[in-house]
Formats: C-alpha cells, sequence, structure tokens
C-alpha cells in the first residue's frame, strides 16, 4: 500500500489543502493520496490512504472505527475530486489502521 505504483501516477504525502465546500470554508491533510493518470498526463482515477494510529486490532473494533470515519473520508473524496476534476466514483478511500497492519475500503 505504501510503495509506487507501476502505472504513471502523482503521489501526494501530508499534502495540505484549504477548500470551500458548500458554505463551509475546510482545511485538512490527506495523509497519502495517488492520483493515476493516462498517457497524456490527466488524472483518470485515485486513491485515498488515511492513517489510523488507533489501538483497535479486532474485526469488531475496525469495523466501529470504518464507520466513524466514513464521513471524513467522503469530505476527503469531494475535495480531492474538486482538486483533481476527478469524478467521486473514480475515487476510492482507504483506511490504513497502523496497530493491525490493516487496510480497509471506506
Amino acid at each position: 500500500a505504501l510503495s509506487k505504483p507501476d502505472s504513471d501516477c502523482e503521489l501526494w504525502r501530508e499534502k495540505k489543502f484549504e477548500i470551500l465546500l458548500g458554505k463551509e470554508w475546510l482545511s485538512g491533510t490527506f495523509d497519502r493520496a495517488v492520483i493515476e493518470k493516462d498517457a497524456s498526463g490527466e488524472p483518470v482515477s485515485a486513491t485515498i490512504l488515511d492513517f489510523k494510529t488507533n489501538r483497535a486490532t479486532t474485526d469488531e473494533e475496525i469495523a466501529l472505527l470504518v464507520k466513524k470515519y466514513e464521513p471524513q473520508l467522503a469530505t476527503y473524496r469531494e475535495v480531492l475530486a474538486r482538486m483533481t476534476g476527478l469524478p467521486l466514483e473514480a475515487i476510492r478511500a482507504q483506511l490504513l489502521f497502523t496497530r493491525a497492519a490493516r487496510i480497509e475500503a471506506c
């Protein structure tokens, strides 16, 4: 999950953003985002990977945290869509639980 993909891409690490979504001003940081590009250099898809250092290790604990963080990742997808011009359906969001060494789609 942390290695660079083989395809042509742009890798963001700890990339800060400030954006107006609706009537709300948001500031945040993408832990990691991989923007895959086509042969002409245009973005075609992206994956957001958000690191979580929670102490969760069981399936039940992680499932609860995935639900908890879904709104945050939905916002990150919307921000990335605005920043790249990608449609929401072209952006995947994942949580990386560092203690459990586990990735979960969100």
